[in-house]
């Protein structure tokens, strides 16, 4: 195999072929590597439109694809033998969990995850996240990763309900106009719907009296 061909031999640090080949197997859901050209499956883990991860039991990067080194805003090559507390520190105490559980035997399947990485240090990204066991033996050696920034999503689903809360708003507050019958109640229907259906954390009507705008009604904290 040419090394210019496929990145990921830099990834696995034993020098020895086989245990190359079995990580990267068991790495992409135990793929039987006696069936499978070795290049196929070095090739679905570098290209794949995911991030792809494998950790020692002492949690520790043993290869990364060049996704999940995107991701974590570090290059293939550093990741590995760093442990994952170094890498994503900032959501370590929050992952940890599912890392022993894995350990135990027990497959983790889109985690909810929304934390900063290196990469984006200032601006909180949001993750869903896999976590599966990689057997030899009968025994776990090692966790698999599967990350997948959904990001932009959330962005687009937040923006939809906000679009939706605020259409729901003016719906009920066209019918607080035609149904309250008095100026105090409609301002208290006002507020009410601004913090209940608006979802705003608070809301207030004030009215001119004596040069002075004072609050007539006031709903929320």
């Amino acid at each position: 195999m040419r090394q210019d061909d496929v990145e990921v031999e830099n990834v696995v640090t034993s020098p020895d072929n086989e245990l190359r080949a079995l990580v990267l197997a068991d790495a992409l859901a135990s793929i039987d590597r006696d069936s499978t050209p070795q290049a196929s499956i070095e090739s679905l883990f570098q290209h794949a439109p995911v991030g792809l991860g494998v950790v020692d039991r002492e949690f520790r990067y043993v290869a990364v694809n060049a996704v999940l080194a995107e991701i974590n805003g570090l290059s293939i090559v550093e990741h590995v033998g760093r442990r994952v507390a170094d890498v994503v520190s900032a959501m370590w105490r929050e992952i940890e969990p599912s890392y022993h559980a894995v350990l135990r035997g027990e497959t983790i399947v889109n985690a909810e995850l929304r934390g900063t990485t290196l990469s984006y240090p200032d601006a909180p990204h949001d993750f869903l996240v896999s976590y599966y066991p990689i057997v030899s033996a009968g025994a776990v050696t090692a966790v698999g990763l599967i990350v997948n920034d959904v990001t932009e999503i959330s962005r687009m689903r937040n923006a939809l309900r906000v679009r939706t809360e605020l259409y729901a708003m003016i719906s009920r507050v066209s019918r607080a106009v035609v149904t309250s019958r008095s100026e105090s109640a409609l301002f208290d229907a006002l507020c009410q719907t601004a913090v209940e259906t608006g979802h705003f954390r608070c809301a207030w009507v004030g009215v001119p009296n004596g040069g002075v705008l004072r609050p007539a009604a006031i709903a929320g904290d």
